[in-house]
């Protein structure tokens, strides 16, 4: 059947393949970039606040009550026991060192299992996309955010930011 194909009409057919991909590479480009207009800077990431309790003392500094919606307390990284965050790497992301936001390898695996399934039963967000997606969850927080839907364009956000995420900071 290809050996009736001459070779202007092979030519042209790559020239058509290769016009077709850079439209479609530019069509993409645009895309992503429209998506990445209303993302949170770096500044926001550094400014991150998140809720925490409102601790009552009384005068003698004893811990009265603790009033929150979220019960959180910031804790430096260099308190927390290594077994700990090594506990959290096994579990939430086995590569997280060796990636720089995404981890393609399991988000194949994840798609190819979703696709077989016809289900949503693998994720994979690597920590960074987790950060990115909790610190921007909520529309009424900023401007900027990522939402928690889950959907493409989130997915997609996610990544955005969690790649501006692992170029400003170290793991």
């Amino acid at each position: 059947i290809f050996r009736n194909i001459s070779l202007t009409s092979w030519k042209s057919i790559f020239f058509q393949i290769i016009l077709i991909s850079i439209f479609l590479f530019f069509l993409i480009f645009n895309y992503l970039n429209q998506l990445s207009q209303n993302l949170p800077t770096l500044t926001q990431l550094d400014k991150f606040n998140p809720e925490e309790a409102t601790n009552i003392y009384s005068a003698e500094k004893i811990l009265i009550k603790q009033i929150y919606s979220k019960k959180r307390e910031m804790v430096n990284i260099t308190d927390i026991p290594k077994h700990l965050i090594d506990a959290l790497l096994v579990m939430e992301d086995r590569e997280f060192y060796d990636h720089h936001g995404l981890n393609i390898k399991a988000t194949v695996r994840a798609l190819g299992i979703n696709l077989i399934s016809m289900s949503r039963k693998q994720g994979a967000s690597t920590i960074t996309q987790q950060l990115a997606r909790n610190m921007y969850a909520d529309a009424k927080r900023d401007s900027t955010y990522i939402g928690s839907d889950k959907t493409i364009d989130r997915k997609l956000k996610e990544f955005i930011t969690a790649l501006k995420i692992e170029q400003v900071y170290s793991k």
